[in-house]
């Protein structure tokens, strides 16, 4: 019987597919929102960003997902203790920050499954890095625009065009930089005793 290592089997991305129709969606259903502010008489810029903010945040929380289940194939298939916090500083420097586009990614995705609470302490100092910030977050803010949302700000720092589909693509090569041993593992990974 042949066996494959489990390294390669955790290797192949077997998610990637399903999230490319994801974003691909979401991208389509952003692009046709936005065309509505040409069919309607109504729907202005001011709509199509109320609309398109939970869209973007979706997209965010996908690719989180995506971001923290290949950390946790990569270490379980090396047999290095799962150490998301490290990895997350792993992803492309985005210029003139000493944060990564991984790390601006998962601080999205948060703000957006948590607008409306009390931003969490780690998303929020990443958020602010960046010089984002959440409505009331830090002193009362009535007259908050949806252009300062951190869900747009936070989008031109990592797509150019404003589509998803970019930055799938990026973490998609940070992901396979993973693998070809591209990024140095943490030095205080432990790996994994074998019983």
């Amino acid at each position: 019987m042949i066996t494959t290592p489990l390294h390669s089997f955790y290797e192949h991305d077997y998610r990637y597919d399903s999230q490319y129709c994801t974003i691909e969606a979401l991208d389509k259903l952003i692009e046709a929102l936005h065309n509505r502010i040409n069919d309607s008489n109504w729907y202005d810029g001011l709509w199509f960003m109320e609309d398109a903010e939970m869209v973007y945040g979706l997209g965010y929380i996908s690719i989180q997902n995506y971001i923290h289940k290949s950390i946790k194939d990569y270490c379980y298939s090396s047999n290095i203790q799962y150490d998301n916090k490290f990895y997350l500083k792993t992803g492309k420097r985005i210029e003139g920050f000493s944060h990564t586009n991984i790390e601006l990614i998962n601080a999205l995705a948060n703000f957006a499954k948590h607008e409306h609470d009390k931003i969490k302490i780690p998303t929020s100092e990443v958020l602010l890095a960046f010089g984002l910030r959440a409505k009331g977050e830090f002193e009362q803010d009535d007259d908050f625009e949806i252009e300062r949302s951190p869900i747009y700000t936070g989008l031109k720092l990592i797509s150019e065009n404003g589509k998803l589909l970019p930055i799938l693509l990026d973490i998609k090569m940070w992901r396979d930089s993973l693998w070809k041993n591209e990024i140095i593992p943490h030095q205080s990974a432990r790996r994994i005793k074998k019983t």
